[in-house]
């Protein structure tokens, strides 16, 4: 859909009803494009409906955004400036809740609809869902998510214990008493270690390198209020120097007398090894 434009009045399948494909079945919609959009699950909310009947949210019950409400939030609708400012998914599911209603998009969604099979055809794309006939579009908007197809590596070696991926992780109680090893060091593998070291006997993260750890909140703003439209005309290495300008000027405010951060600075250098990846 970037690389062309559709003529306004041609059909369009959206698949998956979802935060990306809401906003692509509100976009079209505006466009005047005649919009059929498929969802395999019995409502809207893709990974931010927690148990998800479709079977493919990874939603875990204590996630949150890892990105602001004015980031998380559409144009022309904002959430509401009420609750945490990272939100958890059951205010993200309400705000898509709200959307849905406000642009009537429900309207253009077969729920219980999941895509078996998309096939380029004369004219378009031959649209299958599943126990129905194929249907032609002119144009197919794929917004169906990644999250729910775990990867898992084959290791060598045996392991008798339970692997379970962070797709399937839910919470932390089943852990409780026992020795679990988090591998990655991503967000998700960040906020599973923390939450399954509250109940486990023995937590441990493994990944292949360090990484940048930066606070959601910078100088009292959320740190992705620092992310402008400037900010993107800048050269990468002068908006790296200004990430660690800030890193710098938060923690010398929040540190304390200069004793107390020339302690800190010096323990950290036994810490964990310095990121080489940017």
């Amino acid at each position: 859909m970037t690389a062309m434009r559709a003529a306004p009045g041609q059909s369009v399948c959206v698949i998956g009803a979802g935060m990306s494909g809401l906003a692509a079945i509100r976009a079209l919609v505006s466009a005047g494009q005649a919009v059929t959009a498929y969802e395999a699950g019995s409502s809207i909310g893709g990974m931010w409906r927690y148990g998800n009947d479709s079977g493919l949210s990874a939603a875990y019950e204590s996630l949150q955004a890892n990105t602001s409400r004015r980031r998380m939030q559409y144009p022309g609708l904002p959430m509401a400036d009420v609750g945490a400012e990272y939100p958890h998914h059951t205010d993200i599911l309400a705000y898509l809740d709200t959307y849905t209603d406000v642009h009537d998009l429900s309207r253009h969604i077969t729920f219980r609809a999941p895509v078996t099979r998309v096939e380029r055809a004369p004219g378009g794309w031959d649209v299958t869902v599943s126990g129905c006939e194929p249907r032609r579009f002119a144009w197919v908007v794929v917004a169906t998510g990644h999250y729910c197809d775990p990867v898992i590596p084959e290791l060598p070696g045996e392991f008798s214990g339970l692997i379970m991926h962070a797709r399937d992780y839910r919470a932390p109680g089943r852990f409780a008493g026992q020795r679990v090893v988090v591998v990655g060091g991503a967000q998700s593998a960040l906020d599973i270690v923390a939450e399954i070291s509250t109940t486990a006997r023995h937590t441990f993260l493994a990944c292949a390198g360090g990484h940048h750890l930066i606070p959601r909140r910078v100088l009292g703003r959320p740190f992705d209020a620092f992310d402008t439209s400037a900010g993107l005309l800048m050269p990468l290495p002068l908006v790296r120097s200004g990430v660690r300008a800030l890193m710098r000027l938060d923690s010398s405010k929040a540190a304390g007398p200069w004793w107390s951060r020339r302690l800190s600075a010096r323990r950290s250098r036994h810490g964990l090894l310095k990121p080489v990846h940017i």
